[in-house]
């Protein structure tokens, strides 16, 4: 019965079939024979004569010699041709020819002109309402009707008012197509599937190989109605009678045993839309691709809807009688169809002109694969594994086990998304701005899967040992990689916001370097800084001279800040013996360095690195004598603080030349006789006891000065010597004020002898060189002087 009444409806679509084609043919073949009457015309005027616009009183029989009335000969005025074909046009408004077929020359869907609101209105939107009532009304008709017709007469009727419907837009359409014929030919087509749904559904006469294959062959008779008439609104119809059909399908009849047969209608639904948008409808071949691919997520949640209902702690992935590995394999079967559409999708959106269009098109497609991708692969992955987790009993870690699994299979196909994306742009001439669209799209769900598994993350379990990290370093390299392969910038850029986010995980207190040193002491967090600071390195060298230079002083702040907190928290979480020590002799040596590179040089007028790193400097000094005069020292320490004083000396006084050459300005000479005074108190204080008696505080500071104003006579230091004078003084105030209060007589006179010879050496030192003073070394002023 099913397969005759599917021969029955092949036969009714090839006999509509053959009579629209042979109307439409007979319809061209008389525009022929009209348009060559009218050049037969035409060529009979004599260019050498002048045709009166007055036309012949006589009928014209097509065979007669045509009288045009009065000629004369002399020259015609120009343009003649513009004359004669005025003339054979009022000629062949005489002819008595049948009326061309307006249809088949396009005019099916009427052109308006741009802003005709009205004209739009009148003949688009109250043709589609005209019908949409129509069928209204048949409904309503249907349901008073429907208690004295019997199950057959109802099934029959449908088809009758569906042909009647349809029969009648056709119709309508070949005499004179216009948007309300095409509207009525889309509601017949719209009941004809109706109807087949209702007879199978409801009165459930056709099985579902019947009725598949009838709605199969209803789309395909829908497209070609919409190739004969040139409609979209017919092409719409067939894409919607698809998507409609696929979510009933899988929405009220999936059960075990049709879930193949399901999977098999889908992809032939998908493929009769797409072929039929390819050879009948171009215009809609992007909106079958969009409905195609949506189908394939709708109908991925029916699948979730029917197999996921159970619990995982019942050991059971999915719940249904099938094996586990073949409803997966269904929902990869999903995938695969969504991969495959978007990719057709992506290469046929470089056909738009518009950009705007294009990566409209482009950012959509790439998020409905993103959503096929979790729903048919990271949450069935983690279904399966879960189950047999449980299964297995894995112990108190088996939820990290299964996201690991899951986001581990996720990213698998992320990174293989990406690298085809770069490999289609750079073997196969794909656009390269949709590309980088494609690339950045998968580095952010990269991205999501990391904080994912760091979120999921306990930091040590007994399945699996992963350092609970942010693993964004990973997103990083391979977009560097990308960058560097593809010479895209924009992937270089992308590598440095993730790496920026990765470094500042480290500094967590359940992560980062904490869990590091726990797992492979010290050096596993130092390798891992030092393999930071070397992707900060090549990504500014890849970033080009001209981007280089402009990212090149914050990547240098960054940078620097960024390794030396690293270094603060990988020694402050670490257990070794004397790690304060070492961690301060690490950052004076790493600053050091850094000044003898230059690395503190500017090249533009604003002195930003420069005054970056004299904070820097201020900081480091500031915290290395903190420590060197109050930490608690053994015999050890002691002598790691001496080597720490000796390292700190000379990254203090490291460009000191620059101070005694006058090439410095006055705020690096007031700050160099500031670090030999503090440099000299802290080893003082912390390794002598000289300071319990606080006037040999003062009588240090004092021969501190001293030497600061030798040292700024000797490189014409203004500005050194200003310091150090300023220091006796407060330093006599302090003697004479405070220090000797509670001193005994000796001690009193010792004091204020030492600091009378101090400042005797002063006095002298400034008249030995008053020759020098007179001739006025002036202070440099207070700018930035490059060496």
């Amino acid at each position: 019965m099913g397969l005759l009444v599917i021969l029955m409806f092949i036969e009714a679509v090839a006999l509509i079939y053959l009579w629209i084609t042979v109307s439409k043919y007979d319809g061209e073949i008389r525009q022929l024979r009209q348009k060559i009457d009218i050049l037969y015309f035409k060529g009979t005027v004599d260019k050498k004569y002048e045709v009166s616009e007055k036309l012949p009183k006589e009928e014209f029989s097509g065979k007669e010699s045509l009288d045009t009335g009065e000629v004369t000969e002399s020259a015609p005025p120009e343009p003649v041709f513009a004359e004669q074909v005025k003339s054979a046009d009022r000629l062949e408004k005489k002819l008595e020819l049948p009326p061309r077929p307006q249809f088949f020359e396009g005019k099916g869907e009427d052109a308006l002109s741009k802003g005709d609101m009205e004209n739009w209105v009148g003949k688009k939107v109250i043709g589609v309402l005209a019908s949409i009532l129509v069928f209204i009304g048949l409904v309503f008709l249907g349901v008073l009707t429907y208690e004295h017709i019997t199950e057959t007469g109802k099934i029959v009727s449908m088809y009758l008012i569906s042909a009647a419907i349809t029969g009648l837009g056709v119709w309508l359409t070949l005499k004179k197509g216009n948007n309300f014929t095409l509207a009525l030919t889309g509601c017949g087509c719209g009941s004809f599937f109706i109807s087949i749904l209702l007879t199978h559904i409801y009165f459930n006469k056709f099985n579902d190989i019947t009725a598949f294959s009838l709605l199969l062959l209803w789309m395909a008779g829908t497209l070609l109605l919409a190739r004969l008439f040139n409609s979209v609104q017919l092409s719409i119809v067939a894409h919607i009678g698809m998507a409609v059909s696929l979510c009933f399908a899988f929405g009220m009849g999936l059960t075990d045993e049709k879930l193949a047969l399901l999977l098999v209608y889908q992809a032939a639904s998908v493929a009769v839309i797409l072929l039929g948008n390819i050879f009948c409808c171009r215009k809609t071949y992007y909106f079958g691709l969009f409905v195609s691919l949506a189908v394939t997520i709708a109908v991925s949640c029916f699948m979730w809807g029917r197999f996921a209902s159970r619990s995982l702690s019942s050991g059971v992935a999915f719940a249904t009688e099938l094996p586990a590995e073949a409803v997966a394999a269904a929902f990869f079967w999903q995938f695969a169809g969504a991969s495959f559409l978007s990719y057709l999708l992506a290469v046929s959106t470089t056909r738009y002109k518009s950009r705007e269009w294009q990566d409209l098109i482009h950012f959509s497609n790439k998020v409905l694969w993103i959503v096929s991708l979790f729903i048919n692969v990271y949450f069935v992955v983690y279904r399966l594994v879960g189950a047999e987790s449980v299964k297995w009993s894995w112990g108190g870690s088996v939820g990290f086990s299964v996201v690991f699994t899951a986001v581990a299979v996720t990213f698998a196909v992320v990174l293989v998304h990406g690298v085809l994306s770069v490999l289609l742009s750079y073997k196969f001439n794909f656009s390269g701005r949709l590309e980088t669209f494609s690339v950045l799209m998968m580095s952010a769900v990269a991205a999501v899967l990391m904080l994912i598994l760091l979120d999921a993350n306990p930091g040590f379990n007994k399945v699996i040992i992963i350092p609970r990290l942010s693993w964004l370093i990973v997103v990083s390299v391979l977009l560097a990689l990308a960058g560097y392969i593809a010479k895209n910038k924009a992937y270089v850029a992308a590598a440095a916001v993730y790496l920026v986010p990765d470094a500042l995980f480290m500094f967590g207190g359940k992560s980062g370097y904490r869990v590091l040193n726990n797992i492979g002491e010290i050096w596993l967090p130092l390798v891992y800084l030092a393999f930071l600071n070397l992707m900060l390195w090549l990504l500014w060298k890849m970033a080009g001279d001209k981007m280089g230079e402009y990212l090149g002083v914050p990547a240098k702040i960054f940078g620097t800040v960024l390794t030396e907190l690293s270094l603060v928290s990988i020694f402050v979480t670490s257990s070794i013996d004397y790690k304060t020590e070492i961690l301060l002799i690490i950052l004076v040596l790493l600053n050091t360095a850094l000044y003898a590179l230059g690395y503190d040089r500017d090249r533009g007028e604003i002195p930003v690195l420069k005054t970056a790193f004299g904070i820097n400097e201020f900081a480091v000094l500031s915290v290395v004598s903190w420590f060197i005069a109050y930490d608690y020292k053994d015999s050890v320490s002691t002598l790691l603080y001496l080597v720490l004083f000796a390292l700190s000396f000379g990254y203090a006084f490291l460009r000191v030349g620059r101070v005694l050459t006058g090439k410095g300005n006055n705020l690096e000479a007031l700050w160099t006789g500031a670090k030999l005074t503090v440099l000299t108190l802290a080893v003082i204080k912390g390794h002598t006891s000289w300071f319990e008696q606080a006037y040999i505080f003062s009588v240090v500071c004092m021969l501190t000065a001293l030497l600061c104003i030798i040292l700024g006579f000797a490189g014409k230091a203004k500005a050194l010597r200003y310091y150090g004078l300023a220091l006796t003084v407060a330093c006599i105030l302090k003697l004479v004020t405070y220090d000797v209060t509670n001193l005994e007589t000796m001690l009193r006179v010792l004091a204020f002898i030492g600091g009378g010879v101090i400042c005797f050496g002063i006095s002298a030192i400034y008249n030995y060189t008053s020759k020098r003073l007179a001739a006025g070394d002036s202070l440099p002023e207070i700018q930035e002087q490059q060496p």
